[in-house]
């Protein structure tokens, strides 16, 4: 459920004693608060809204300082993203967004789709924001039209994304001190089954093999020291990244055992 005095996705002691690690990272950089100040237009020219009653009509209330009429201000009366503005937030398009990203973390976080036991995952999503549009506005209301439209172009989004299933190799540049420092920090969050290690020879010798060979070329032989240099990064020991690095190509490729 999303918490308005945080604006995170919480959860209850029943169900867990602490968080995971994804949710822990995926909060650091405070996402919550991205929408913060931003305005609410109509996503497509007036025209398109033919079929909805036309905004700011006699019954509609300034509630969470939103306001009647398009734009509408995504601060809850705040100064700074707070209590009121992520509970003003999920009453508009803006909350849906903040939910897709928050879903996109989970799925690979939980590692949804792939269960061990070759039983489907179940995934149920609450879209909370478009009941409150509808709450607040009307089922009829250009507000209500328009945020259909957003959240019809997520569900797109959401089922492409689903069809992709990302893989993402690391290669050698994570070795070079001069441009692959920011992969080290990064390498961590990659999920085990998402990760593959790759030599891209014959280019990207590895800057920091010992000793350097004089061809310069690279070669799949490199490949260890570049498995040594990510599990140092994951902070795992060396076979359990060969290990997972391995088993993921082996599935990716459909290889055999």
């Amino acid at each position: 459920m999303h918490s308005a005095t945080t604006g995170r996705f919480i959860t209850s002691n029943y169900y867990m004693e602490d968080y995971p690690d994804w949710w822990k990272h995926f909060y650091e950089s405070k996402p919550q608060n991205k929408y913060f100040k931003e305005s609410w237009s109509l996503l497509l020219p007036e025209e398109a809204y033919a079929r909805s009653i036309a905004d700011d009509r006699p019954w509609t209330t300034k509630y969470k300082d939103l306001g009647t009429r398009f734009p509408h201000p995504v601060v809850g009366g705040a100064k700074e993203p707070s209590k009121a503005y992520y509970d003003a937030m999920m009453w508009t398009p803006f909350g849906d967004l903040l939910t897709f990203d928050f879903i996109k973390v989970a799925i690979e976080g939980e590692d949804l789709g792939k269960n061990p036991a070759g039983v489907p995952d179940i995934l149920a999503i609450s879209w909370t924001s478009h009941d409150y549009v509808n709450h607040l506005f009307g089922p009829e209301s250009r507000q209500s039209q328009d945020q259909t439209i957003r959240l019809d172009r997520i569900f797109a989004e959401l089922f492409d994304y689903l069809d992709r299933d990302f893989h993402i190799g690391i290669t050698g540049w994570i070795c070079d001190e001069r441009r692959g420092t920011h992969l080290r920090e990064l390498v961590k969050h990659i999920p085990a089954n998402r990760l593959m290690l790759e030599t891209d020879a014959p280019y990207l010798l590895p800057r920091d093999v010992k000793p350097m060979p004089a061809h310069r070329r690279n070669e799949p032989l490199y490949l260890p020291h570049i498995c040594a240099e990510v599990a140092r990064d994951r902070g795992e020991d060396i076979a359990v990244t060969a290990a997972n690095a391995t088993a993921t190509a082996r599935a990716f490729f459909k290889l055999p055992q």
